[in-house]
């Protein structure tokens, strides 16, 4: 059976070189200081109508090399992972926050209801996320982010 694929490309288009909503993020960097990240344009799409502005996807599961120097660009206070609340997306954000953190970028993780992603969680559910977002420090070890997130 053909897998359903996440993320939708156009032809020829390379989603690892991009991050959806930067140009607009770009222009609105006075009103933003943490950068919210999300999987997938729909994601985007959702956040902004949640009134996020600050949101942009980074089309896949993890952030490429190229897309961490955007990021740095943007000169953020820290950046906000908000991944599917599954198990993939949990093991996921620890993997891409220690990416994040290696390449000198603060970051937070921000955990979404089991079984929710940014598209479809209300916004009481993204806002509650958001404010209890967990910070992730440089030091900590694979095991000791998973520890800190699977805990109350």
């Amino acid at each position: 059976p053909e897998e359903k694929k996440k993320v939708l490309m156009p032809p020829g288009s390379q989603a690892s070189r991009a991050l959806f909503g930067y140009d607009q993020l770009v222009t609105d960097r006075a009103y933003w200081k943490k950068l919210i990240l999300v999987e997938g344009v729909f994601d985007t799409i959702r956040m902004w109508e949640h009134g996020y502005r600050e949101t942009v996807a980074t089309l896949g599961v993890h952030t490429t090399e190229l897309q961490r120097n955007l990021v740095k660009r943007l000169r953020p206070e820290s950046v906000i992972l908000l991944r599917d609340g599954d198990d993939a997306g949990r093991e996921g954000a620890i993997k891409e926050a220690r990416e994040l953190a290696y390449a000198m970028i603060n970051v937070e993780i921000a955990q979404l209801p089991e079984g929710k992603d940014p598209d479809s969680a209300t916004r009481d559910e993204v806002r509650e996320a958001l404010d209890n977002a967990t910070e992730i420090a440089l030091d900590y070890g694979a095991e000791s982010v998973k520890s800190t997130l699977d805990s109350p």
